[in-house]
């Protein structure tokens, strides 16, 4: 029977090998494309269950990734190689990112943030939130949607923020979201997320630019009224009250 269930296995391993070299990776769901990752730590078992178990305990395949490893070796069936094989995975995908061509775009200005924004969520139904992270020269890294609550609500986790900006190993960082059918005035819920993210980004050392609210015909930047001084993770990494007046400037 063993030797039975062994060919079996290796039959739907081919299978989905050439699947996946017929389609691509759109066809598969998120747990597929883990199974097929798992084919290479885990050489002779089913990884199908074991690829829905970690994805639900981890929260996300992103979490399967680049999230806490010792949680991840906690579940059952994860063995030290796989989480090898995974924090070689992270540590490789950060590592692509960071060497990429940069956008030929410097974003040191609020106008060529505002058009990036304008086309970003031009493509959302409804509301979004986005992390853009930048290099040293201001040059797009990437950008990063997140979940949105309800209706005129955002609830996003500023440790999940910090936590990809760190990840992208961005210099420098803008946050965003949008009021799709309504002005760009800040609520005082949307004040106070940005407190939040800020703080979760100083606690990591990468400085906050702006949160920018893209409304339907018009955009807010929610901290140009605040006093350099009082942003400390931006003077110590060289965002000077010269810098600022460029980037608002027109």
């Amino acid at each position: 029977m063993p030797e039975k269930n062994s060919a079996l296995h290796a039959g739907h391993r081919s299978r989905m090998r050439e699947k996946f070299d017929k389609f691509g990776h759109a066809v598969f769901t998120d747990h597929e494309l883990l199974e097929m990752l798992l084919y290479h730590s885990i050489p002779r078992i089913d990884t199908n269950e074991l690829a829905h178990q970690m994805i639900n305990e981890m929260g996300s395949l992103y979490n399967v990734i680049h999230g806490d490893k010792d949680r991840l070796s906690q579940i059952n069936g994860v063995g030290a190689a796989t989480v090898f094989h995974l924090g070689l995975i992270s540590a490789f995908l950060s590592r692509t990112e960071k060497s990429k061509a940069p956008d030929a775009i410097q974003y040191n200005k609020l106008s060529l943030v505002v058009e990036l924004l304008k086309n970003h969520f031009s493509t959302l139904n409804g509301e979004g939130f986005c992390l853009i992270c930048l290099d040293g020269g201001l040059h797009l890294m990437r950008v990063t949607d997140f979940p949105v609550g309800g209706a005129n609500s955002v609830s996003i986790s500023p440790e999940k923020v910090a936590r990809d900006a760190l990840l992208c190993d961005a210099s420098a960082v803008i946050i965003a979201h949008n009021h799709p059918q309504g002005n760009p005035l800040p609520s005082s819920s949307d004040m106070n997320l940005t407190h939040l993210i800020e703080a979760a980004l100083t606690a990591v050392g990468i400085p906050l630019i702006e949160h920018i609210i893209v409304g339907e015909s018009s955009c807010m930047p929610t901290l140009q009224s605040r006093p350099i001084s009082l942003r400390s993770t931006l003077r110590s990494n060289g965002f000077d009250t010269a810098f600022f007046q460029h980037f608002y400037s027109n």
